[in-house]
């Protein structure tokens, strides 16, 4: 033991040693410094305590015994002093200083990404942006002198557009979507509160020989209608990772299953959709959940059917943000309230936010007919028709 001690007295042993600590405690300090993230710097130093710790007892064990005592104390050391204190720390994927928002009054940029999906955006001839979302969004900010809406330099995927989001490569989704259970729980997502609630269709041939006598049914008796069809090789379509593939796969309806790829998220996908299902062509598929907005915004509305009765399928229509991005949300959230408590005008029984909305609904871009508007973009729902 006096051999071990007087090794430490050595310069063979205290200069690589303090020479070494020195060298960690600047780096350390340097890495903390630049992200100005002083917690990491004390872990460090915890961190090079413990080495340290274990490299004296290292040199002065003599026998196994004592080494063996070194390992055991280092480990205790490290449990209690950096394990136990950040266990509960790496629950939280961010700090406070992190967010990029903190007030209202700091929202200078807001980078937006998007989906071609009329109505709620697509690009104009002239390579614009247009949509409900755009319009709506424009009007959340324009307390502003300046928008702070900048755009992302490229265009989603239905496969792509969530990872994007919780990447960070923009704050907000500007094509409003549909809220579903399985993307809050899979992404790091949030939804603001709904700007509408849209009708999902059930869709088969219009001319149709199978098409049950009475055209409009409950969900329940609608899908084992079609159940039964698929053992007698009906064959369904939808969106590949789009909301019409969840309700398929959902509810058991994927057998024989056509899978349409959207590469650029192009409004052809759900024309080519719902233009199998009007063809009488034998390769055509039988059926594909579609929302009603979007059959009535094109040529085939008299040459299929929606089987579901009037509001039996339902799904908000949100603007999605980041969970961490919790001022942006609220910020949103309180403007969709003020537009609703607003009156479009003193002759008009509109709100600011249904006028916006059915001012691109019913556009010549869209030609969705006005007389259809309340029944598609469901602002205000009557829960004594529900089905029984």
């Amino acid at each position: 033991m006096d051999e071990a001690i007087e090794y430490i007295k050595t310069p063979g042993f205290y200069v690589p040693t303090i020479t070494a600590i020195i060298i960690a405690l600047i780096i350390a300090y340097l890495q903390a410094k630049e992200k100005k993230d002083y917690e990491k710097l004390n872990n460090a130093l915890k961190g090079l305590f413990l080495l340290v710790l274990l490299y004296i007892f290292t040199q002065i064990s003599l026998y196994f015994v004592v080494a063996y005592l070194s390992i055991v104390i280092t480990y205790i050391s490290i449990h209690y002093l950096y394990i136990l204190p950040n266990k509960n720390k790496g629950k939280i994927q961010l700090q406070y200083k992190d967010l990029k928002f903190t007030r209202f009054e700091s929202i200078k940029e807001v980078k937006y990404g998007y989906i071609v999906y009329s109505p709620f955006f697509w690009l104009t001839k002239q390579g614009e942006h247009a949509g409900i979302g755009v319009k709506v969004l424009k009007e959340i900010f324009s307390y502003q002198k300046e928008s702070p809406l900048k755009q992302y330099k490229e265009n989603s995927n239905w496969d792509t557009i969530f990872d994007k989001l919780e990447k960070g490569d923009f704050d907000i989704i500007l094509t409003p979507l549909f809220e579903t259970r399985k993307r809050i729980t899979k992404y790091n997502i949030d939804y603001c509160i709904p700007l509408f609630y849209s009708n999902i269709g059930l869709y088969v041939r219009a001319n149709g020989e199978n098409i049950l006598q009475e055209n409009h049914h409950s969900f329940d008796k609608a899908i084992e209608f079609l159940q039964q069809k698929i053992s007698k090789n009906w064959k369904g379509g939808y969106i590949n990772a789009e909301l019409s593939q969840f309700l398929i796969e959902k509810h058991g309806l994927n057998t024989n299953s056509l899978k349409f790829e959207s590469k650029n998220s192009d409004d052809m996908d759900f024309f080519n959709l719902i233009g199998h299902i009007a063809d009488d062509d034998k390769e055509s598929i039988d059926f594909a959940f579609v929302e009603v907005f979007k059959v009535e915004s094109t040529d085939y509305k008299d040459k299929v059917i929606n089987i579901l009765k009037p509001n039996e399928l339902l799904y908000p229509v949100s603007f999605v943000v980041r969970k961490d991005h919790c001022v942006l949300k609220n910020l949103i959230n309180l403007r969709l309230m003020e537009l609703r408590a607003t009156k479009f005008s003193v002759t008009d029984t509109e709100n600011k936010l249904e006028h916006i909305i059915k001012e691109v609904a019913t556009s010549s871009d869209i030609k969705i007919d006005p007389e259809k508007f309340n029944d598609i973009f469901i602002q205000q729902y009557d829960f004594n028709k529900l089905s029984k």
